[in-house]
Formats: structure tokens, sequence, C-alpha cells
């Protein structure tokens, strides 16, 4: 990611078919498996539980006629930062002030003296917005004011 000026840039590292891909082994069907070790914990749990319940006396009474008094110190007020977005998901607070900002339909946002930058980042990868997917959480390495890098997490079509 190049942050020099008003242009930037999201560069991948690698490709997603260089991605280690999950295979599943297949385990055999056998008595053991079906059960395994953690049964004769969970009985003895759910023994405890079934227990605490008997020896319940019952539902505690609260009142809800009242209103909670809010306490001075644990109040808070909700201020937009910017709008414009579409489903913003991901912060990333830059070093010097700006903020990058996913949104999970596919894109990275630059908000830079409060003021949301109308081009999107550019150099995002594709990704699959559906059901719960799309571009979601961002990151900054470590040591990013030397390197420059950012991580991103997001849903992709295989």
């Amino acid at each position: 990611m190049d942050l020099t000026g008003e242009t930037l840039s999201l560069k991948p590292l690698r490709s997603m078919t260089q991605t280690a891909r999950f295979r599943p082994r297949p385990v055999p069907n056998t008595t053991a498996n079906r059960l395994g070790p953690t049964t004769p914990f969970m009985a003895v749990a759910l023994s405890f539980a079934l227990l605490l319940t008997a020896c319940d006396k019952g539902p505690a009474e609260v009142s809800v006629d009242s209103e909670p008094t809010p306490d001075p110190e644990e109040s808070y007020q909700v201020v937009d930062l910017v709008t414009g977005l579409a489903h913003p998901w991901g912060l990333a607070f830059l070093p010097d002030g700006d903020i990058l900002i996913t949104e999970r339909p596919g894109r990275v946002r630059l908000v830079r003296e409060g003021e949301l930058r109308s081009a999107p980042v550019q150099g995002a990868p594709s990704v699959a917005a559906v059901g719960q997917g799309g571009m979601l959480d961002i990151a900054l390495h470590p040591q990013f004011e030397q390197n420059r890098w950012v991580y991103l997490s997001y849903a992709a079509s295989v």
C-alpha cells in the first residue's frame, strides 16, 4: 500500500491459489470415535446441572416498574465520524491520523482529516459479498511505518 500523497493502492503479497487449503481426513466409524473421550465428562456435567436446577428456589423477583438511573460515569454519546459508507466493517488507524475503513461490498475507503475520500483505495481484492461474506477486517502490520503492509480478511469465490 502506498500512502504517499493522494494516491493509495493495495498490492497483494500472494494470490488465493497459493493459500493453503484444508482437506479433512476420513475418520474410521468406530464406537470410540462416536462417543469420544469427553462423553463421561459431559454426563457428569449434565448430572450436576440437573441437580442445581432441582435445588433452585424459583425465579428471583425483579421490579420492572422503575427506570434504571443512568450513571454519569458510564454515559456516552454516539457521534457519526463519516457518512456515505456501505456496510462499514473494519477500521485501521494510520500513524498520521488517517483511517482506513473496509466496506463489506468490497471496498477500502480512506478518511483523511475527517473527510471521506470519494474514490476507494485501488488494488483491493475481489470479494464474494453474499450472505455474511465480503470485505471484512483490516489490520496494519506491527512495523507498518517501515514496510507499509496492510492485512485484509475477506471472503472470496473459489
